[in-house]
Parts: structure tokens; C-alpha cells; sequence
């Protein structure tokens, strides 16, 4: 067991064993999206509980009301559910004008997804993680502040997915959570009264800033993702493998067998360790993501006036390998294959010019 010591009186924190309970003396208000007791409550327990990857839950309302019972917490109860280690939670905690707030975030990324995407589960619904979020405030919230507070917390959870480039399994689009995010928002109702929670207020902006602290440790420690990982493993969360690099690699150099597959790989593996590359490669992702977004002024899909497109390729190309990295892109640009070509109009150029350019510098390397 793991007593979590809190500014708040009356209220005590824990993690034991797959729970992490939140039990208060006198009834919290609280307004959630629990699976268990949701909507707007008043409870003295909210609890946060680790399902097991091989487990399936079929009605997990009964299964939460028998754990109430066998934990013998003190009732009424909010319930949320995940598939995330509870000794990976995090918290962050916040005080402003006499007032403290604790943020408690569980974060699992198993079906990150963007909002409006077309989800297909394909029936994994046992392995799904998610974003569960608890807040607490001690102060006297109105109903709207709660809302409104929701949203804030909704907000700020949002930004920081996009701030680690959290791509949607289901679009490849920065996610906006996962396809079964829950939260709970808790006040004691106790002490000032509070009505707005926006971004503007003092209650907004610590709940945001403690959400946002929470949920990149939380990340973190349940799925390993820091917002400086290699460009390998963003190109791989877009649905782009080192295979697929080296494969059309391959099938575009002349002469065939000359180069061997591992030697290719590697080759490739050393020019995306330099920051140089990665950002020339970040900058056609992002171009791309702002196209399909129509956010390039006048621009419309792929003109044959577009040569920005090219330029950085040209760039990246001559970097790598000077003027011969440059002519074999401009080559391997009238030959793109298949593999390259489906990617958007910048992503195909900067991955076709790292193909170009790493090809010249094998070939100038044994010329030498």
C-alpha cells in the first residue's frame, strides 16, 4: 500500500494493490463520465481500478458494485476502470488563493485516437488502456464550474497529446485521447465559492497546468514516450517502417545486389540520429499535416507549380551526400515506388531524398 499525503483536509489518498482510492470524510460533489456512478453525485469514495490485459468485463457496472463490496469502501462510490498499472499513476499538485487541487492521472495509449475518427476495435476491447483523469479542489464549486472545469481539464489534456505528437491508431492524426477516456471532477464543498474554471481564472489555469504535468508522467511511465524520441519512432507512429525506407531503397538502386540490405539499414539507421535530418523530415510531416488541413495559403493538393516540396528534398539530399545526393533525388523522384508514393505530397520527397542521399554516400564512400 502506498498512502499518498495530502493538503486537503478530511481526505486521504492510496494505491493498493490494482486501486487507487480516493475516500474523504464528509461527501465530495463530484461530476463524472464513470462507468460506476456516473453524473453528477455526491460520494465520500471515488475509486480508480486496474483491470487486467487478460480480462474481459462484460457488465462492468456489477463488477465494480461486487469490488465496492469486497474492498469495503465507504459508499456511495464513483467507479472508473483502465488497463493501466496503478503503480504508473501520477499527480500533480496545484495551490492558489487558499486553495488546493490535486490532478490524479492514469494514462494508457493502447487505442489513442482523434476525435471523429472511424474506430474499429476488431473486438480488442480487453486490451484497451485509457485516460483517466481525477481532480479534486477544495473549495465550494457551482454545478457550472464543475462543467467548466470538465472542459478545461478536457483542454489541457487535449494540448498535451498534441505537445507529444500522440498520433490516432485509427488516422494517423494527432490523437485528442483514447477511444474510453473517463474523468472525475470532486470538490469538497467546502470553503470559497467558485463559478468559472475557464482558461482566464486562477482554477482554470492550475487545473490545465496540473493536468498537462500529470499526464506527461503518466505517459511516460506507462508507455515509455517522451517528446524527444527518435525520428524512427515518429515515422513509425505515422504508419511508416524502416522496412519500408530500405525496401524502396532497393528497388531504386542500380546496380542490383550492389549494396547489401544491412549495410543499407544501417546507413539509414546513422542519418536519422542527426537532428539535422530529423528536422528536415518533421518539416514535411508537419507541411503535410497543415495541407490536409488546408492551413498552406492558395495551396490545393499537389500542383505541378509546387516545388517546396522538392526544395526540401533537395536540401536534405545534398546535406547527406552534395551535388550526387541531389541528382540521384532528382532521379528517384520520376521513379518514386509505390510505397512512396501513397505518402503526401512533402513526407514522399524528404523520405526519398534520405533514400538518395544515404545511397550516394555508400557509393562516393567507396569511390574514394
Amino acid at each position: 500500500m502506498v498512502n499518498i499525503d495530502l493538503e486537503i483536509k478530511g481526505v486521504k489518498a492510496e494505491i493498493e494493490g490494482d486501486n487507487f482510492i480516493l475516500e474523504a470524510e464528509e461527501p465530495l460533489k463530484v461530476l463524472s463520465s464513470a462507468v460506476f456512478n456516473g453524473g453528477l453525485k455526491k460520494a465520500y469514495t471515488i475509486i480508480n481500478h486496474q483491470v487486467k490485459e487478460e480480462s474481459f468485463i462484460v457488465r462492468p457496472r456489477v463488477y465494480l458494485k461486487n469490488l465496492v463490496k469486497r474492498l469495503h469502501l465507504k459508499e456511495p462510490v464513483i467507479g472508473l476502470m483502465t488497463g493501466v498499472k496503478m503503480s504508473n499513476l501520477r499527480f500533480s499538485f496545484k495551490s492558489f488563493n487558499d486553495v488546493n487541487l490535486y490532478v490524479f492521472l492514469t494514462a494508457g495509449l493502447s487505442y489513442p485516437a482523434n476525435a471523429g475518427d472511424e474506430i474499429n476495435l476488431e473486438g480488442n476491447l480487453e486490451k484497451t488502456s485509457t485516460i483517466n483523469i481525477i481532480a479534486l479542489i477544495d473549495a465550494r464549486l457551482t454545478d457550472s464550474c464543475l462543467v467548466n472545469s470538465v472542459k478545461t481539464l478536457t483542454e489541457a489534456k487535449t494540448y498535451q497529446l498534441k505537445a507529444l505528437d500522440i498520433r490516432s491508431k485509427f488516422s494517423n492524426k494527432v490523437a485528442t485521447g483514447t477511444t474510453s477516456d473517463a474523468i472525475a471532477l470532486a470538490c469538497t464543498n467546502k470553503g470559497k465559492i467558485i463559478e468559472y474554471a475557464g482558461s482566464a481564472t486562477p482554477l482554470g489555469k492550475n487545473l490545465a497546468n496540473a493536468c498537462k504535468e500529470a499526464l506527461k508522467e503518466a505517459i511516460l511511465a506507462q508507455n515509455k514516450i517522451k517528446s524527444d524520441r527518435s525520428i524512427l519512432e515518429r515515422l513509425k507512429e505515422r504508419g511508416i517502417e524502416l522496412k519500408d525506407l530500405v525496401d524502396a531503397g532497393l528497388e531504386l538502386y542500380h546496380p542490383k545486389g550492389e549494396i547489401k540490405r544491412e549495410e543499407f539499414e544501417s546507413e539509414l539507421m546513422k542519418a536519422l540520429e542527426d537532428y539535422n535530418v530529423s528536422s528536415l523530415i518533421l518539416a514535411g510531416l508537419r507541411l503535410d499535416e497543415d495541407l490536409e488541413e488546408n492551413l498552406i495559403p492558395n495551396l490545393k493538393n499537389d500542383p505541378l507549380s509546387l516545388v517546396s516540396d522538392e526544395s526540401l528534398g533537395w536540401a536534405l539530399s545534398n546535406y547527406l551526400a552534395g551535388t550526387w545526393g541531389v541528382y540521384n533525388f532528382l532521379y528517384y523522384d520520376r521513379n518514386k515506388p509505390q510505397r512512396i508514393k501513397k505518402m503526401g505530397s512533402f513526407t514522399d520527397d524528404v523520405l526519398l531524398a534520405l533514400i538518395a542521399g544515404t545511397l550516394s554516400k555508400i557509393r562516393l564512400r567507396r569511390f574514394d
